[in-house]
């Protein structure tokens, strides 16, 4: 059960795990949704130019795109997350009466 918890609280802190109405309607969560994608944007731009300045060279390549990778990674599944989240507001009812049954019994 600790997991799920982990996993929750991470989700709740950018913005992905909202259990309650009052929550949705709020004005915080657009505000952090939109900071975080500031954040990847003006990481991501600065080692994408990083790495097209040292394309000749496969050394400094590899090293720059050892950072370049995830970065652009993390920026996908947050956008398709984001995207996705009605259907995942589904999954996360399903999942806390699952967990709300397992903890009272």
């Amino acid at each position: 059960m600790w997991a799920i918890e982990l996993h929750r609280l991470g989700l709740e802190i950018i913005g992905l795990w909202s259990n309650s109405e009052k929550f949705k309607k709020s004005l915080w969560p657009k505000i952090r949704i939109g900071v975080i994608l500031i954040l990847l944007i003006f990481i991501s731009i600065p080692t994408i130019c990083a790495s097209i300045r040292v394309w000749g060279d496969m050394i400094l390549l590899i090293d720059n795109l050892q950072i370049t990778i995830p970065i652009l990674i993390v920026s996908v599944k947050y956008v398709i997350l984001r995207w996705k989240q009605t259907g995942m507001s589904k999954i996360n009812l399903k999942q806390n009466i699952i967990f709300n049954i397992v903890l009272y019994y």
